[in-house]
């Protein structure tokens, strides 16, 4: 698979930010159970208010009505 301008090998996952600021996790299948705790780690540091969900938004719109 490719992301970017990086192959990732057959065995292994990987995830971007949902910025597209460049920032890319990888590892091994199986092997990390943290990797979604990183990712918000970095949104969390890195970027001011992450995207809000499609759950969060129907919740907050609904309110309005």
């Amino acid at each position: 698979m490719r992301v970017g301008e990086y192959d990732i090998p057959e065995h292994w996952e990987s995830m971007s930010c949902i910025y597209n600021c460049g920032f890319i996790l990888v590892w091994e299948r199986g092997k990390s159970y943290d990797s979604g705790l990183a990712m918000d780690a970095h949104i969390l540091m890195e970027h001011e208010k992450p995207l809000p969900s499609f759950f969060d938004w129907f919740r907050f719109r609904r309110r309005d009505n």
